[in-house]
């Protein structure tokens, strides 16, 4: 598949939009492979992006339990013995809860040699608005020492691939603020662009497009940012699937070749939603899901993988594992 884009390639520096011509290398032609993994941390999300070089971003930490026993051994079974850089789309505890055992290794014990260290920081959307539950009151404490706040239009460039902010606490890159009167965590998530050469995926945690049932419906935050982001060759699906998430509109203007879902079996929250499912089916070649969620489909274009890694040369893209 061919896939359309831009690319970063800084060594492993950080550079940022409002800095971008003082780095040279950004928007040369893209060099080395890049894969990227979305783990099975069942209802939660991480993702491990890394070149071939041993630039190492992590997306999202999962729930609690999933960074000792999931994503750690992940990287100690790719020898990956330090992060480049975490970023944390926003504070739920499924995206959050992983991330002190990651930092702690395998130990569990702070300032020993199997530490996990994020060499350039670990991003977020900052202290707007921030959640007052136990969870987040440990993440702040664990985090002090790496914790900055990113902002629309920022790039952490890692390598062959860059990272772009392109949304943040309901702020689209290069547009207005979208109303979120009484502050839903979900739509203040951050909205990643990752680009490696000529391919394009699109993840954004736990971003709404405006579904949902009054008085619990969200803040439409997909509809301008797919506008604003365009054509992609891989969506990360937002939400795990939820009805509040992936509208239309936004599918429309993204127009992905395949779509991945990080999701739990069995889950409460009846995830991923039937009507999401049909809209990505209307768009996607293949829908490639880390476990069943709740849905019963026996359509070939729904695959239940467990980890799902693919690679891209900067050109093309495979699914090289889905087991």
């Amino acid at each position: 598949m061919m896939i359309i884009l831009i690319l970063a390639g800084c060594g492993d520096e950080i550079s940022f939009k409002r800095h971008i011509n003082e780095s040279q290398n950004v928007g040369k032609e893209s060099t080395g492979k890049v894969t990227v993994t979305v783990l099975d941390v069942g209802q939660g999300d991480a993702i491990v992006v890394r070149d071939e070089f041993g630039n190492t971003a992590l997306i999202d930490a999962g729930p609690p339990g999933a960074g000792k026993s999931i994503i750690l051994p992940y990287l100690r079974a790719h020898n990956i013995r330090k992060l480049s850089a975490i970023i944390i789309t926003h504070y739920h505890n499924d995206h959050i809860g992983g991330l002190n055992e990651i930092l702690l290794g395998e130990d569990g014990v702070s300032g020993t040699e199997d530490d996990i260290i994020p060499e350039k920081g670990i991003f977020d959307r900052g202290g707007e608005n921030e959640p007052e539950e136990t969870m987040y009151q440990i993440y702040k404490q664990v985090t002090a020492r790496y914790r900055k706040s990113v902002h629309t239009g920022d790039i952490i460039a890692l390598g062959s691939y860059h990272l772009e902010v392109v949304a943040a606490n309901a702020q689209i890159e290069g547009g207005a603020k979208i109303e979120n009167q009484s502050f839903d965590e979900n739509a203040a998530s951050v909205a990643i662009l990752l680009t490696h050469g000529a391919v394009k995926l699109f993840t954004a945690g736990d971003l709404t497009g405006g579904g949902g049932t009054p008085p619990y419906d969200t803040p439409d935050v997909e509809t301008a940012l797919g506008k604003r982001v365009g054509k992609v060759d891989i969506l990360k699906v937002s939400h795990h699937g939820s009805h509040t998430s992936s509208n239309e509109e936004f599918l429309k203007e993204i127009d992905p070749d395949i779509a991945l879902i990080s999701v739990g079996d069995g889950n409460d929250f009846n995830h991923p939603h039937s009507d999401v499912i049909e809209r990505l089916l209307a768009k996607v070649d293949t829908i490639y899901m880390t476990e069943g969620g709740t849905i019963s489909s026996g359509d070939e274009r729904i695959k239940i993988c467990g980890n799902i890694e693919i690679e891209s040369d900067g050109e093309n893209f495979q699914i090289k594992t889905c087991f």
